[in-house]
This record gives C-alpha cells, sequence and structure tokens, in this order.
C-alpha cells in the first residue's frame, strides 16, 4: 500500500506504510530488549546478596485472601444435651447413596483370551466365506500367528 505525502520541493512522493511500521516495530523490539537486560541486571544484583533478607511481600492472590478471611466455620463443641441424645458413631449404619457396586465379570486368563480370539477370527472368516469375500494370504497368516 503506497501512501503519498506532500512535500514541498519534489511534489507527491509515494511512502511505503509498512516502512513506517517496520520502523515502529524496530523501535518497540528494542525497547524490550532494553526493559529485559534491566530486568535481568536486577534480578542478577538480587541473587548476588543471599544474605541480604527481604520482608515477606503480601501477594493479593486469591488464596492468600481465602486464608486471610477465613471462609469456613469453626464447628462449636455441642452441648451436652446434643452428645446424651446421639447415637454412638460406631453403631451407625449408613446407607450408600449411590448404590451397591454392581456385579462385574473376573479377569479371564490369557488361554481364554486366545480362544476368544480364535473364536472371532473363525466367525469372521465364516461371515465372509457366505458374502463371497475369499480370504487374502494376509488374513490367513495373520490368524496363524500366536
Amino acid at each position: 500500500m503506497l501512501v503519498f505525502l506532500k512535500s514541498s520541493e519534489a511534489g507527491l512522493q509515494p511512502r511505503s506504510l509498512w516502512a513506517r511500521q517496520g520502523l515502529a516495530a524496530g523501535v518497540t523490539l528494542s525497547l524490550a530488549c532494553a526493559f529485559s537486560l534491566l530486568a535481568a541486571v536486577s534480578f542478577a544484583e538480587d541473587q548476588n546478596q543471599p544474605d541480604k533478607k527481604k520482608p515477606p511481600k503480601h501477594r493479593n492472590t486469591p488464596l492468600d485472601t481465602i486464608m486471610q478471611t477465613r471462609l469456613w466455620a469453626d464447628r462449636p463443641e455441642p452441648k451436652d444435651f446434643v452428645k446424651e441424645r446421639r447415637p454412638d458413631e460406631s453403631k451407625l449404619k449408613y446407607q450408600p447413596v449411590t448404590g451397591t457396586d454392581p456385579e462385574r465379570p473376573k479377569l479371564r486368563t490369557p488361554a481364554e483370551l486366545k480362544d476368544l480370539e480364535s473364536e472371532l477370527e473363525s466367525a469372521r472368516l465364516q461371515a465372509d466365506k457366505r458374502g463371497g469375500i475369499k480370504p487374502s494370504s494376509e488374513t490367513s497368516s495373520a490368524s496363524s500367528k500366536p
């Protein structure tokens, strides 16, 4: 994109908008490098003085706010008449809310898995035969592998 600027001597001169943006990007990059260099020097100076103790910085993070304001309640000790009425906690029989765990099938042994695999492979070959698909040499060699 070309932008024409007026000049008293030469009339109109084309100036590239990209050239001005490139200059701005170069200035921005050089400022960023300068600030990062200053930060690195400052960090190095802090690391060279380990005996100098700094006071802990108060960070204002959400966790600090929660810890300082104590958003939880302290449960008071129940009164004597309440303790007398409650049943012993060891005698309580709670009912599960989500139900009992279902009976799951037991894990199969490697021999049972191999038998199942051979049964499925033979069923696949029979279905292919009924469908008119001839078994290829790759399929038959794959089924004979241990």
